[in-house]
């Protein structure tokens, strides 16, 4: 009886042992990837964001992270993306589209297109050459979400710096300069409505390898609209 007893217990135990490893069991993760912004699920990046107009600087907070993972197929490659998510600051909700990114060895970052609850638009875009020499140019894509994903135009790249200091409240970073110019793009001032004005644009990008993106600066016709620097960041 006593027997009996003891292997119902180390039965019982066994049981309560399976099923929680059941219940924690996650699924596994891809590899991260290196390279000029490392990927990994549970990466993120948290930005000041300085806003100019005639006479006030309007600042605000942004955060970028890897939420998830997905595999896709294009052209009749596979290929294993990062889900790019923009983030409310201060918290771990996901706000608006998931951009689908990949370090290609070969070339670069690419952006895959993206996702959102009702849709799924795919496109192969180079968005970041890497490595690169300066003064080295290609095409890419200015990819938009307003609801509906789209293309807006093509954008002309070029790599401007390879080792530029950018100071960041987070550092300061030895970077890769990009600039992309195109000749449209809705506004971002803030006394222009979206999309109801255009003006030509740059938007001058601040990469540190492995580590990603540390700073950004927009302007429209010469005159600088927006400036993001990096405030802190989790990599894992």
């Amino acid at each position: 009886m006593k027997a009996s007893f003891s292997f119902l217990l180390l039965v019982l135990a066994i049981l309560i042992l399976l099923n929680s490893l059941s219940c924690n069991k996650e699924p596994n993760n891809p590899a991260p990837q290196s390279g000029i912004t490392p990927l990994a699920v549970g990466n993120y990046w948290e930005y000041l964001d300085s806003t100019f107009t005639d006479s006030i600087v309007y600042v605000g907070a942004s955060k970028k992270g890897i939420s998830g993972w997905r595999e896709i197929e294009f052209d009749g490659t596979a290929w294993t993306v990062f889900e790019y998510s923009s983030y409310y600051p201060g918290s771990e909700e996901t706000v608006g589209p998931k951009w689908l990114y990949t370090n290609d060895p070969d070339f670069g970052l690419r952006c895959f297109g993206g996702v959102d609850d009702n849709e799924t638009f795919l496109v192969n875009n180079l968005q970041v050459l890497y490595p690169a020499i300066s003064g080295q140019r290609w095409e890419s894509l200015l990819l938009v979400y307003n609801g509906t994903f789209d293309i807006w135009d093509t954008i002309h790249a070029e790599c401007i710096d390879t080792n530029q200091i950018f100071s960041t409240p987070a550092g300061d970073f030895e970077c890769y300069v990009f600039s992309y110019e195109w000749p449209t793009i809705p506004s971002r001032r803030l006394s222009s409505p979206f999309g109801t004005n255009t003006y030509a644009g740059v938007m001058t990008v601040y990469y540190a390898p492995n580590v990603g993106l540390v700073g950004t600066i927009w302007s429209e016709e010469y005159s600088v609209v927006t400036v993001s620097r990096l405030e802190g960041y989790n990599l894992e």
